[in-house]
């Protein structure tokens, strides 16, 4: 039963970031919006999914994040110990909430740049994106698996799953917009003078034919 509510509300949050975040670049880039623009959620949905960037690795960090959080929700469960009848990850334990918490995909994400350096130069920004889908998928992920323990079990305290979830969320949709912002920042902003001494060095050249 878990497992089908952790899937539906996995299913829920990771559409609904993904509209949500539509909605918070159509505030911040028109004057003026259309209903359709607002409410037109199957469009605005097909439309953001072929506008994710480097698809194929966004979607595997995607999975693998999905993954690594049952692995850490299972793993805290096998080192609970066993008090009700409810599953092991299910039990008002201080593991199941360490293992359940936002620090795993929040510490990841800050030892991340660090383990990029590492790698070669062709390499790194392949993994970018796949660690913009990796702390996706395992914050959505977490945040299900959160609100589907509680409603299944009902054992773990309900405060700290609504602001561990929305700690989760959050950072997910962060991660969500580094992701699409990665891909669309103007080529100026990667040398900001090469414009300006492009024309200097035309005008320079202009006057000094005129004076020959």
């Amino acid at each position: 039963m878990d497992l089908i509510v952790w899937f539906i509300l996995c299913t829920l949050f990771s559409s609904g970031l993904i509209i949500f975040h539509h909605w918070m670049e159509l505030f911040s880039s028109s004057d003026s919006i259309s209903k359709e623009e607002l409410t037109g959620i199957p469009e605005i949905f097909r439309r953001k999914i072929n506008a994710i960037p480097d698809p194929a690795l966004f979607f595997t960090g995607y999975g693998i994040g999905i993954f690594l959080s049952w692995l850490l929700v299972l793993f805290g469960g096998m080192v609970s110990p066993d008090l009700t009848v409810a599953s092991d990850y299910g039990e008002n334990t201080p593991a199941n909430y360490f293992f359940q918490s936002f620090l795993f995909p929040i510490l990841l994400a800050i030892l991340w740049p660090a383990f990029i350096d590492l790698l070669p130069e062709g390499s790194k920004e392949k993994l970018s994106s796949a660690g913009n889908g990796l702390f996706y998928g395992s914050a959505v992920s977490l945040a299900a698996l959160n609100f589907s323990i509680w409603g299944v079990f009902h054992q773990t305290r309900f405060l700290f799953i609504f602001l561990n979830a929305a700690v989760l969320l959050i950072f997910a949709l962060y991660k969500l917009n580094d992701h699409f912002n990665q891909k669309h920042r103007p080529e100026s902003e990667e040398n900001p003078f090469q414009e300006d001494f492009t024309e200097d060095s035309q005008d320079f050249l202009s006057d000094e034919d005129l004076e020959l």
